[in-house]
C-alpha cells in the first residue's frame, strides 16, 4: 500500500492514547535531540491552521470573568516575543468537538495538533482547563497556553469547556471536565495521543476543576456519567494550578478584599451549589480538592499570588501541607506580590518544565524559588 493510500493511524503507527507556557524569547521546543534527523509526517488536511510564531504581542485573558464582577482589569497584554521560527511551525486545530454526545456547546472541546509529527510516536497531551468565577469564561482562553505546547512538535494541546453554574450546578462541572479526559483517551488513536501522558493545568476555578482530576479516581459523585465513554479512565498524570480554590470552606476571601468583592464571591459560590455554604457544606466539602490528597493523586505545581485577594494564598498553603501529609509531590512558588489573574514568564516556564519531567520524563531542575513581581512605577 503506498504511503498516500495509507489511513493517517497506519502511517503514525498508532493504535492507542496516553497550558499555559510561553516565556518571553524562548522557544518552547528545548530537546536536546537533533530533530533533522528523524523522519517526520503530516497530520490530516487542516481544519484551521495558525502559526506559533504570528505574533510579536499577544493579549491574554485570564478567562477568570472576575472583571466584571469585582472591577478588575483582568485583561493583560503580555508582550511576549514570538517563538522563533522552527520546524513545527504550523497546527492543526479542531474546534468544538463534542465530547458528551450532544450538541451542548459547553461540553466541547478544542484540538490543538502539530502539523508534522515523528513517525510512530504518540504525544502526551496538555489539557487547559479556564477559570471565570464559575459563571463566566470559555475554552477559547485556552489557546494560547496550549498552541505553543503543540506548535513544539511535542505535545497535543487541548481547551476544555464546561458547562457553568448558571446552566448547571455542581458537580456538573467536574462531571464534564473528567468526560472529556474519557473522551481523549476513547480517541486516541485517531489523534496519535499516549492515554498515560495526559497533563492538565488550570487557573482560578479552572484550577480547582485540574486539582481534582488530578486527586478524584473512584468517587461516583466526582466521576459522574457524562458521555458514552464511562469505561475509560479520566485519570491524569500531572496538575499545574494556578490560583485556584482548594478548600470552599475555609476564609472566602482575604481580609484585604473589599465587602464589594466578597459578597460577589459568596453569591458566585451560592449559584454554584445551590445555596449557601452552610446549606451546602457537604458539596463544598466534596467540592474541595484539599480533602482528596491522598496517595495515589497526581504531582502538582501551584503558583499562587501571595497578595491575592480573592484566593488568600494561605489556600496554597494548605494544599501543600495536604499533600505533604499524603505522600503526594507538590512544587509550591510564591509569586511574591501578585494578586489573582496573574500571568507570568518565569512561572509559565516552570510550568513546562513540570510537564517535560512527568510527561515526557525530561531530567531537570524545577526551581521552587519565590518570583517577585515588579516595582509598581
Amino acid at each position: 500500500m503506498t504511503k498516500q493510500g495509507r489511513s493517517w493511524e497506519q502511517r503514525m503507527g498508532m493504535g492507542g492514547l496516553g497550558g499555559w507556557v510561553r516565556q518571553s524569547g524562548d522557544s518552547l521546543d528545548k530537546d536536546a535531540t537533533d530533530r533533522d534527523s528523524r523522519a517526520m509526517v503530516p497530520t490530516p488536511s487542516p481544519t484551521h491552521l495558525v502559526s506559533s510564531t504570528g505574533a510579536n504581542g499577544w493579549a491574554w485573558r485570564c478567562g477568570c470573568g472576575w472583571g466584571r464582577a469585582l472591577g478588575w482589569g483582568l485583561l493583560l497584554t503580555t508582550g511576549w516575543a514570538a517563538e522563533p521560527a522552527a520546524k513545527h511551525e504550523a497546527v492543526e486545530v479542531k474546534l468544538n468537538v463534542a465530547y458528551a454526545d450532544n450538541a451542548n456547546p459547553r461540553q466541547t472541546l478544542d484540538l490543538y495538533l502539530p502539523q508534522e509529527r515523528v513517525v510512530g510516536r504518540r504525544l502526551p497531551v496538555v489539557v487547559f482547563i479556564h477559570g471565570g468565577g464559575w459563571q463566566n469564561g470559555n475554552k477559547s482562553a485556552g489557546k494560547s497556553w496550549v498552541q505553543p505546547y503543540a506548535a513544539s512538535g511535542h505535545y497535543v494541546g487541548v481547551s476544555v469547556g464546561y458547562r457553568l453554574a448558571g446552566e448547571a450546578p455542581w458537580p456538573a462541572q467536574i462531571h464534564d471536565c473528567k468526560a472529556a479526559v474519557r473522551w481523549l483517551r476513547a480517541n486516541a488513536a485517531r489523534y496519535g495521543l499516549d492515554a498515560d501522558r495526559i497533563g492538565v493545568e488550570g487557573n482560578s476555578a479552572g484550577a480547582t476543576l485540574a486539582l481534582l482530576l488530578g486527586a478524584s479516581q473512584g468517587i461516583a459523585e466526582l466521576d459522574g456519567a457524562v458521555g458514552p465513554h464511562a469505561a475509560e479512565s479520566s485519570r491524569v498524570a500531572a496538575v499545574v494550578n494556578f490560583f485556584g480554590r482548594i478548600n470552599f470552606l475555609a476564609e472566602p476571601v482575604s481580609a484585604r478584599a473589599g465587602l464589594t468583592q466578597a459578597a460577589a464571591l459568596t453569591g458566585r459560590l451560592k449559584v454554584l451549589f445551590g445555596g449557601t455554604l452552610e446549606e451546602k457544606a457537604e458539596l463544598a466539602r466534596q467540592a474541595s480538592p484539599v480533602n482528596h490528597m491522598g496517595a495515589g493523586a497526581a504531582p502538582v505545581m501551584t503558583a499562587h499570588g501571595t497578595s491575592d485577594e480573592l484566593v488568600p494564598y494561605v489556600q496554597a498553603l494548605e494544599l501543600d501541607a495536604a499533600m505533604k501529609r499524603g505522600g503526594v509531590t507538590h512544587l509550591l512558588i510564591p509569586m511574591t506580590g501578585f494578586g489573582h489573574g496573574f500571568q507570568n514568564a518565569e512561572a509559565n516556564r516552570r510550568a513546562r518544565q513540570f510537564f517535560d519531567r512527568y510527561l515526557r520524563g525530561v531530567v531537570t531542575e524545577i526551581s521552587t524559588e519565590a518570583i517577585v513581581a515588579p516595582a509598581k512605577k
